[in-house]
């Protein structure tokens, strides 16, 4: 009954999707498969063809005398989507293989459908990589044909421009890139949007799309150039043009920005976003921005570049962070001085704390990053070296700023540095300076906290400064007063993640208070107790690698976790059994 009832809904929902289907142009595919596939390929045709689809076979498709190789490019480059039929053979075709690299040079959607289990090691690495559809189960084929539908349609109109513009432009290009084949009027506008509003789960356009739409501006700009020499009204009419384009430049590019900084904070922290989710997308938004750097008209001024860089910068930022997560301290150490670099080609004067962006404040930030990457690398008179000049350029930073305003950006992030030093300074054994720079870091926090006490980013500052602090009192082997920044430490976490449950950041550092907790009953031999605080971070570890198994720093800490799980609950037992031989020696 309930096999029923899920092919019943599986059905109706297929209808449901091929009848609004209809009402757009037929999305065309393309099934590359293996000729012992051929029932298989036959089945899934009929499946799209029923479901509103287009379907490109080369067996059906290809007239007899046509040259094959070039008739088969000719179906990919019109398809808007490639179903690949990956099986053993599939993956080892070379026919299949050569079909889907050229499909991945124009950069066209591909589906993987699995129909036979596969060695995942073998098969192409460009397949790997990307989210298949499960058709190995014959009893649920129905519900997989309607995941494949749907990752067909995902932003379909968006792909189906992809398929347009890439047919004319490679038109343009059979044509020697003759001007009567390029983009004119709100059709390079049209262009453009398309270019900038692609959406996170397609493809990008090909080169030869940016080149193409490219020459459309530029070809419609020399003509509006011939027409500005004839008449002085043109002129005028040219010059509204521009400054509509260069208002509508910075209007897209403030947008871009902003979430440009919502989407890495937010991939940061959410659970089930992977590290390598979080590289790609910043490698995206690098690319896109240095496409968006290359495509600026000439008439944009110097100011929207300077915006340009900016973006660039974060973008490098970003990867650097998550290098440093994936234990790539190398490639973090080159992206965090690319971005140094961009953001000091803004900051030449001696000081000038005036430029908000890119200048001193992204440089401190970035210094006090290269100093994470020199502790990873247990360069520690390095990484102390790029701190203090971190916390150097945010002390003058405050005291500027808080001449016209309350300065709390400027004191968290001066907050921060001295708390990574805190850290180094625990690391070396230097608990004494290390309690005396976090303290004053607390004190920073603590501020700003009574200032804003609803403020997420001020309050999770402030349990952090509390850690450290904790951790120098430890240290000291002062445990009551570590045990009390310990316990309003994890309150803080507590009551966040009761608004935030799924913020990865949250659940870590709960979960290292707990761990804390159990180092300090650990010195105080209540090794019950210790086992007990280990077993509940063990938990919220597990969740945290769950979530993202290729982040280095979660396994590690699940790792160490779990061994002092087992050696607390190891002494808790030799504790135990000597007391009961005791008490036997007694009776």
């Amino acid at each position: 009954m309930h096999q029923l009832r899920a092919h019943q809904l599986t059905a109706s929902l297929t209808t449901v999707m091929s009848t609004e289907r209809q009402r757009t142009p037929r999305s065309r595919v393309f099934v590359s498969y293996s000729r012992q596939e051929a029932s298989l390929a036959d089945w899934l045709r009929q499946q799209l063809d029923s479901a509103g689809f287009e379907v490109f076979r080369d067996v059906e498709s290809t007239l007899p005398g046509e040259e094959w190789w070039r008739r088969l490019m000719d179906l990919i480059a019109r398809a808007d989507v490639i179903v690949f039929l990956l099986s053993p053979r599939s993956s080892g075709s070379k026919v299949c293989i050569k079909e889907i690299e050229y499909a991945g040079s124009l950069n066209k959607r591909i589906v993987p459908v699995v129909i036979e289990t596969v060695d995942w090691q073998a098969v192409p690495e460009g397949l790997a990589k990307i989210q298949s559809v499960d058709l190995t189960d014959h009893s649920k084929r129905d519900l997989a044909f309607t995941q494949l539908v749907v990752a067909i349609d995902t932003n379909i109109d968006w792909v189906h421009e992809h398929t347009r513009l890439l047919d004319r432009a490679q038109r343009w290009q059979a044509k020697e890139r003759s001007a009567a084949e390029l983009l004119t009027g709100t059709a390079i506008d049209e262009a453009e949007r398309w270019l900038t509003e692609r959406p996170a789960t397609t493809d990008a356009p090909t080169i030869l799309h940016q080149q193409y739409i490219l020459a459309s501006r530029e070809a419609e700009r020399a003509e509006q150039q011939r027409l500005l020499n004839e008449s002085e009204e043109q002129r005028r009419i040219l010059q509204e043009q521009r400054d509509k384009a260069e208002a509508s430049f910075r209007a897209g590019l403030d947008v871009l920005i902003e979430t440009q900084e919502r989407l890495l904070e937010g991939l940061r922290v959410t659970r089930g976003v992977t590290l390598t989710t979080r590289e790609a997308v910043s490698e995206i938004l690098l690319h896109a921005t240095e496409r968006l750097k290359q495509a600026t008209p000439d008439f944009i001024p110097s100011s929207v570049q300077m915006q340009l860089a900016g973006n660039e910068m974060q973008a490098n930022a970003s990867l650097a962070q998550v290098f440093i997560e994936q234990g790539e301290f190398a490639k973090a150490e080159a992206s965090a001085k690319r971005a140094v670099a961009l953001a000091e080609s803004f900051y030449k004067d001696d000081y000038n704390p005036l430029q908000r962006r890119p200048g001193l404040r992204q440089i401190a930030s970035l210094l006090a990053s290269l100093g994470d990457i020199k502790f990873q690398q247990q360069q520690f008179d390095e990484a102390i070296e790029l701190l203090n000049e971190s916390i150097s350029l945010r002390e003058r930073g405050v005291e500027y700023y808080s001449r016209y305003s309350r300065a709390e950006d400027w004191r968290k992030d001066l907050a921060d540095s001295l708390q990574r030093l805190a850290i180094i300074y625990l690391v070396t054994g230097k608990p004494a300076e290390a309690l005396e720079v976090s303290q004053r870091a607390l004190a920073l926090m603590e501020q700003l906290v009574k200032e804003e006490p609803d403020r997420e980013l001020y309050r999770a500052g402030l349990a952090g400064m509390l850690n450290t602090v904790g951790d120098g009192y430890f240290e000291t082997r002062s445990f009551s007063l570590a045990q009390t920044q310990f316990q309003t430490a994890y309150d803080i976490y507590s009551a966040m993640l009761k608004e935030a449950p799924d913020n990865l950041y949250l659940i870590r550092w709960k979960s290292i208070c707990l761990e804390r907790f159990g180092n300090i009953q650990m010195q105080t031999r209540d090794f019950t107790s210790a086992a007990r605080f280990f077993a509940e971070a063990l938990e919220l570890k597990e969740v945290l690698v769950e979530a993202d198994s290729t982040n280095i720093q979660f396994q590690q800490d699940y790792k160490i976790i779990r061994q002092k799980l087992d050696y607390a609950r190891e002494r808790a037992q030799a504790k135990d059994s000597g007391s009961t031989d005791s008490g036997k020696q007694s009776a």
